[in-house]
């Protein structure tokens, strides 16, 4: 069966839909053009190996996390590095959708994705900003040492250089913020949660977390939202069964050696 990339598009506005968006962010289309849909690859980023990717596959739509035009870009300049991209987009007719905070707060989002693999239950919003539900916080089934959930997310989701900062090994209550969550410590505080769990935690932040005797887990920016590609995947697939897509699963600039 043949599908249109804007009945692939409205889909993903349906379900992660722009009104959730925080008003800094730059959801929605980045570069598009009316076709029939040749693959779809998904990714957290945007990158020339996202593009070369695609491009090798023969796909002509790309589905990330992260907007590939955020910072009000004024100009297309060859020999630049996103205005290379942008052309290499153009000449190749490589549709870009990006689906952010708004996928962060929507239901099955990247939030509930990390909630889920927890297994946690009883959530309710970590806070409200822009009157927008941010994070979560939920409770484990019964208290579970942190050095077993950080096991969990090393053996199943392949996550390296996670750290830890805090004074407690039992946690049961939870508070997390996909991405850099950072901001929202106080309300984990708030809540009382044992364990906040987010990425890009900076060292006095990890202090701080032991002042509070409170578990502060940083499993990286790419590592908490990760989760959210397949999801991504299994709900299109439900939508569109003949659908070809792709998950690029790793960050072109985070070196793993």
């Amino acid at each position: 069966m043949k599908y249109q990339n804007k009945d692939i598009i409205e889909y993903m506005d349906n379900w992660a839909k722009k009104e959730y968006a925080l008003s800094w962010d730059n959801c929605g289309k980045q570069v598009y053009f009316e076709r029939e849909n040749k693959g779809l690859l998904l990714a957290l980023d945007v990158t020339d190996e996202v593009i070369k990717s695609s491009e090798d596959l023969g796909y002509n739509l790309i589905i990330s996390h992260h907007p590939l035009l955020f910072t009000g870009t004024k100009n297309i300049i060859e020999g630049t590095y996103l205005g290379d991209n942008l052309i290499k987009l153009i000449e190749e007719k490589i549709s870009v959708y990006s689906a952010h905070t708004n996928l962060d707060i929507a239901r099955e989002g990247v939030n509930y994705a990390l909630a889920d693999f927890l297994k946690l239950k009883n959530l309710k919003p970590l806070a409200i900003d822009e009157e927008k539900e941010i994070g979560l916080v939920g409770e484990l089934e019964s208290p579970k040492d942190i050095r077993e959930i950080i096991k969990e997310f090393e053996e199943k989701l392949n996550i390296r250089g996670i750290r830890c900062y805090g004074r407690r090994e039992k946690v049961k209550k939870i508070s997390l913020c996909g991405g850099a969550g950072s901001d929202y410590f106080n309300k984990a505080l708030e809540n009382e949660s044992d364990l906040f769990l987010t990425g890009d935690v900076k060292y006095h932040e990890g202090q701080r977390a032991y002042e509070n005797k409170i578990l502060m887990l940083d499993i990286g920016h790419f590592g908490s939202e990760k989760l959210i590609l397949p999801r991504i995947k299994e709900k299109l697939l439900k939508e569109f069964p003949d659908l070809k897509i792709e998950i690029f699963n790793r960050s072109s600039f985070l070196l793993d050696y």
